[in-house]
């Protein structure tokens, strides 16, 4: 995107879109968990939990092709610059949270589809956990760096998220 200060209206629809689905599915992942122990034992499950695990379920499998078209779109357009006046220090912290984020997101739904599927349960269980502690780690990062770019140094890298380039860029 060069010369570019603000990303597409579909990479930034995508962005919130995923973003909030993702940030429900993280969220309902101890509530999905108990419900689904209560199924594995014979139990029933309440209209509330069978939703929360129904979200859980099928947000994540919605996830897995948003987060591929968002970075398909990514190779495409390509990423803004980080900001000129940052340290190469912090620019390698972008790069690795961002490129982090992408690894988790699509390790998520992968792993969540083959304990859906019983495949290599262990391993899939070990790796989804992992991922999703790894994931929340990432968000918290990301979140607060937008919010001390935006009010701390006074950057555009939490406008641009929400204004898209017109369209003479």
């Amino acid at each position: 995107m060069p010369g570019a200060r603000a990303y597409s209206k579909q990479q930034i629809a995508l962005h919130w879109l995923s973003a909030a689905l993702m940030l429900a599915i993280l969220f309902t992942h101890e509530s999905f968990l108990a419900s689904q122990s209560a199924i594995t034992r014979g139990q029933s499950v309440g209209a509330v939990d069978s939703g929360i695990r129904a979200l859980h379920i099928f947000g994540g499998a919605v996830v897995l092709p948003l987060v591929m078209w968002r970075f398909v779109l990514r190779l495409r357009l390509g990423s803004l610059p980080t900001p000129a006046r940052e340290t190469p220090l912090l620019r390698l912290a972008a790069a690795v949270v961002h490129e982090g984020l992408y690894f988790v997101v699509l390790v998520l739904p992968i792993t969540g589809l083959m304990l859906f599927w019983n495949f290599a349960p262990t391993m899939a269980r070990w790796l989804h956990m992992a991922a999703s502690a790894v994931l929340f780690v990432l968000v918290f990062l990301h979140i607060g760096a937008a919010f001390v770019h935006h009010f701390f140094w006074k950057t555009d890298v939490f406008v641009r998220m929400l204004r898209p380039r017109s369209s003479q860029e």
